[in-house]
């Protein structure tokens, strides 16, 4: 009895896990709307949670997409300050804390690498 319920369980599980990963393709559900639409990213905070129609949130959308061009040029142009300022930041420093914060910076980037390493190795093992 107990083997028996420990099987169905495992096959339970075994099904828990891979039928959310069926891709449309051996879904029984290709011709849905809903696996047809393009996902377009998030609506704001909160707002999905409002019952919004289909046609808000099309002009939701049209509206992020409107001020994206806009975004990015503020953001390239705070990362352009940015870099001013760091630069006129280490003109205050020594040589010698220039070359430490050389050192520091390496040492960042590598573990940042083994970092992105890591995640990409387990990441590769899930699948």
């Amino acid at each position: 009895m107990r083997r028996t319920l420990l099987i169905g369980f495992a096959v339970m599980l075994g099904l828990a896990v891979v039928l959310p990963n069926l891709s449309p393709a051996q879904n029984d559900d290709t011709g849905s709307a809903e696996t047809t639409k393009e996902y377009r990213g998030p609506l704001p905070a909160h707002f999905g949670k409002l019952g919004m129609s289909d046609t808000q949130k099309e002009k939701v959308y049209s509206l992020q997409e409107s001020y994206e061009e806009q975004l990015e040029k503020l953001r390239k142009q705070i990362e352009q300050i940015e870099q001013k300022r760091d630069a006129e930041i280490e003109t205050l420093l020594t040589p010698g804390q220039k070359l430490r914060l050389q050192e520091l910076r390496e040492e960042a980037a590598k573990e940042a690498a083994e970092t992105q390493a890591k995640s990409s190795a387990s990441a590769e093992g899930k699948f």
